[in-house]
């Protein structure tokens, strides 16, 4: 969250925020307590129902769930483009990551967070699996999913004409799937501010926390 918000000039008031398949909407949450306008979607109905049962009975306004499908997303369908789009914990339970990256790219006229499990491979592989819809936090219907590796997920970007992006380095207490290096986040540029190419990595520096 610090990197983000240092991406939007230190805040998130303001700013609209889709929150890709939002799962049981912590994430929105926490965007709309920083006063972003939230919109949070996900394919599964008893999500979003959770979603908005803690909304509700915490009184957070400014953030709105809908039951939605992945391949039903569009600008038009969710009122976009958006300065910020979370897609975190999806990319690697969906069989076509550069489609995916490409649908959501689209969908932000600033910045994407993006979280995903990705290969170890040092190479830029995507490597398949089957998933079977028996965790909540699977996909939804039996089928392959894709794991890019990170040089994988850069290339990708790089393709669909990303302006930059950074990967987000490791901070504190994390899930041990992130030290294994088998899940990495990355902020992603849509469009270059003035003055810096296309197709650059994001600067290294560290924003305060």
């Amino acid at each position: 969250m610090p990197y983000l918000l240092a991406s939007q000039g230190g805040s998130l008031r303001g700013k609209r925020v889709l929150d890709v398949a939002c799962n049981a909407g912590f994430w929105s949450i926490q965007c709309a307590l920083l006063g972003a306008e939230v919109v949070g979607f996900d394919a599964r109905p008893e999500l979003i129902a959770q979603a908005e049962l803690v909304r509700d009975v915490a009184g957070i306004d400014g953030v709105t769930f809908r039951p939605l499908d992945f391949a039903e997303m569009t600008v038009d369908a969710l009122g976009g483009p958006f300065d910020v789009v979370l897609n975190l914990g999806l990319l690697y339970h969906l069989p076509d990551p550069l489609d995916a990256l490409r649908r959501t790219l689209a969908m932000s006229s600033d910045v994407v967070l993006l979280d995903t499990g990705v290969s170890p491979s040092r190479d830029a592989v995507v490597r398949l699996e089957w998933e079977e819809p028996t965790d909540i936090r699977n996909a939804k219907e039996a089928g392959i999913v894709a794991y890019p590796s990170r040089a994988g997920v850069e290339l990708m970007l790089r393709h669909l004409g990303a302006a930059a992006w950074r990967e987000v380095p490791i901070r504190g207490d994390v899930p041990p799937d992130y030290e294994a290096g088998l899940r990495a986040s990355w902020l992603i540029e849509v469009r270059p501010p003035s003055g810096r190419s296309a197709d650059a990595p994001l600067p290294p520096e560290r924003p305060s926390a």
